[in-house]
């Protein structure tokens, strides 16, 4: 991996070993003892118990792997949607999009998993959705982590994008709001993620929305 890819994936690890922590402990308030029950049952949703199935396996298959660390980005969007009333004391008004900002951030994780082609502005919009969650959820070693590789590779992001909190990004001058494939490249070939070719990334962002 390049510097970028290896600083990304070990923000990933952190935030998600913060984010276990964190549901655990939820849990475990409302519902002693009980946490894996109840994180499970967070998981049926509209009739479909796809991700439930997958949690059972994830379990018997486990070996000597504790519980807790079967708590992935995978499950996150549907447990965020179920649990709002258990989630609001931390996020307030921002529990409705918490579902959409793990769907981001489950993209990322995705990309550095199976080596997947993505969307370079799509960082951006995950970063950013990372750290208003580790803010929310008080995590100060990951904000700071988070706050390094920002400041590293992400502090030439234009000024003129505003990220909106359901993963699209909004003209400042005309409040339209547009689509994140819109800052595609291309639709065919790939674009190698390079962190020299940032800057000039950041900049035909920019010169998108001004179109």
């Amino acid at each position: 991996m390049t510097e970028i890819e290896t600083d990304i994936y070990d923000s990933l690890q952190l935030f998600i070993k913060s984010i276990r922590k964190f549901t655990v402990d939820c849990l475990e308030k409302k519902f002693p003892n009980q946490w894996e029950s109840e994180f499970r049952n967070a998981l049926y949703s509209s009739g479909r118990n796809i991700k439930q199935i997958k949690w059972d396996n994830d379990v018997k298959d486990r070996g000597v792997k504790p519980v807790i660390d079967l708590i992935d980005f995978q499950y996150l969007e549907i447990f965020a949607s179920k649990t709002k009333e258990i989630l609001k004391p931390y996020f307030r008004n921002d529990v409705y999009s918490l579902p959409t900002w793990f769907k981001e951030i489950y993209k990322l994780r995705n990309h550095f998993s199976h080596f997947t082609d993505f969307n370079d502005s799509s960082i951006l919009i995950a970063w950013e959705y990372m750290e208003r969650i580790a803010g929310c959820i008080g995590d100060k070693d990951l904000q700071n982590k988070l706050l390094e590789v920002k400041k590293k590779y992400f502090s030439r992001k234009p000024d003129n994008i505003k990220i909106l909190n359901d993963g699209k990004v909004e003209k400042p001058d005309n409040g339209e709001q547009v689509e994140v494939s819109t800052y595609k490249k291309s639709e065919t070939t790939p674009v190698p993620y390079n962190p020299k070719d940032l800057v000039n990334l950041l900049l035909n962002i920019s010169a998108a929305i001004k179109k």
